[in-house]
């Protein structure tokens, strides 16, 4: 007991315990993508010659990580709510820093595409970040500290390409593997020292109760099935545009300048959505969750919508801020409602069968606007974003009104209180 009382006085606060889980999501998602651009060059490197195999083998090394992460996420989900949801975090740094050497010592392709997919198995990380921050910061601050969570995840994959193409350009792709491996590595070393997380395992012997079962009981399976669509199709919207935006800003800024204009794409909408990540809480507090999401659907798809028919790139790259700051605020929002509804008891499972459904979203979104470009140009894509965001939009109005079993807005209710069991949570130091 005493031990016990020593650990939870030596736990540090709950904003700087949520400034370590943004370190670890920036370190993983600039360790991702300082390498996930230049998967054709390693594999032209481990010997694919044509560039209609080399696309192929791309496209499957792709797809392999997203179809495994999408069955694997809720299996580790469910062992996060009985060992705890720091270990999986742990697992999952470490394991993405392995899997990264592995792929970069690749000695042909079928085991480039075998690591990718091993890696969509074991280094998911989003379930049991999101579910760790639902139990270390106040209910009242859940929504703003998912935002920050997210601005992690936008400044992270705007700064990994950049920073890999600069280290490719002079050293080559494979050692760019091994440099990338690093980050996730300095994450896993960060949240294993300085998380605290007050979880508390069943006693032996103690049977689980279905996930269904607790779900029913709380009340909360519908609104949890609304949050999962939307996850989908929110991060639909977020990467569906993954190839289909270089594609669009070299056709309007020309190939003379075609780098130069991908990248001042990317990292606009990257710092745009980083903003509304950061901006949501306060916005969703003075209105409503529903009111902020449907808002933001409705101005993505006329953001994305404008960029269909962009007659400059600096039009484009307008309509793209729009967009951005629409994509920003929609996660943070679905995952604070779904880390609120969630009961304690499976509420890492519950953020698994999310991070599943938005890996599918993510897996399925960029190969429909790859071959709609490749049919039909590459305003096409754009096009379908924003059909995405219109059905985001109507699917918000109708499923989050007084009735839904959701929270309004950040602000807690005591109505909240009655359906959302609450969990220990780190204590605040003095």
């Amino acid at each position: 007991m005493a031990a016990d009382a020593a650990g939870r006085a030596a736990a540090p606060p709950w904003r700087t315990q949520i400034g370590v889980l943004w370190f670890s999501q920036f370190c993983v998602l600039s360790g991702a993508t300082f390498v996930f651009p230049f998967l054709p060059i390693l594999v032209r490197t481990v010997g694919v010659r044509d560039p209609a195999a080399v696309a192929l083998w791309t496209g499957a090394a792709v797809a392999a990580s997203q179809l495994a992460q999408a069955f694997a996420a809720p299996l580790w989900g469910r062992l996060a709510d009985r060992v705890g949801r720091k270990p999986m975090l742990v697992r999952a740094t470490f394991a993405l820093a392995i899997l990264l050497i592995a792929t970069g010592l690749s000695p042909n392709v079928y085991f480039l595409v075998l690591f990718r997919a091993l890696t969509g198995v074991f280094a998911g990380s989003v379930a049991a970040t999101n579910a760790l921050v639902s139990t270390i910061a106040p209910r009242e601050k859940l929504t703003h500290s998912l935002g920050v969570l997210q601005s992690g995840y936008y400044i992270g994959t705007m700064s990994g390409p950049a920073l890999g193409a600069l280290f490719v350009s002079g050293f080559g792709v494979r050692p760019a593997f091994f440099v990338a491996a690093v980050m996730p590595a300095l994450a896993g070393i960060g949240v294993s020292t300085l998380i605290r997380e007050q979880f508390t395992r069943r006693p032996p012997g103690t049977r689980r109760r279905g996930t269904k079962v607790v779900l029913r009981e709380a009340g909360v399976l519908k609104p949890l099935l609304t949050l999962v669509v939307m996850a989908l199709l929110a991060q639909g919207v977020g990467i569906g545009l993954s190839a289909a935006l270089p594609l669009r800003a070299g056709a309007l800024a020309g190939s003379a300048h075609a780098a130069e204009a991908v990248g001042g794409a990317a990292t606009l909408q990257a710092c745009c959505a980083a903003v509304a990540a950061l901006s949501v809480a306060r916005v969703s507090r003075r209105f409503s969750y529903r009111a902020v999401l449907t808002s933001l659907a409705l101005l993505g798809a006329l953001g994305y919508g404008l960029v269909a028919v962009a007659p400059s790139f600096a039009v484009m790259l307008l309509c793209i801020s729009v967009g951005g700051l629409a994509v920003g605020g929609m996660l943070p929002s679905i995952n604070a409602m779904l880390g609120t509804v969630a009961p304690a008891e499976v509420r890492a499972e519950v953020f698994g069968y999310s991070a599943s459904a938005m890996a599918a979203g993510g897996g399925t979104a960029p190969l429909l606007a790859g071959l709609l470009a490749a049919r039909f140009g590459t305003p096409a894509p754009f096009v379908m974003v924003a059909g995405i965001d219109l059905a985001l939009a109507a699917w918000a109005l109708k499923r989050l009104g007084p009735r839904s079993g959701l929270p309004a807005s950040p602000r807690p209710t005591p109505q909240l209180e009655a359906v959302a069991p609450t969990e220990p949570m780190a204590p605040l130091a003095t």
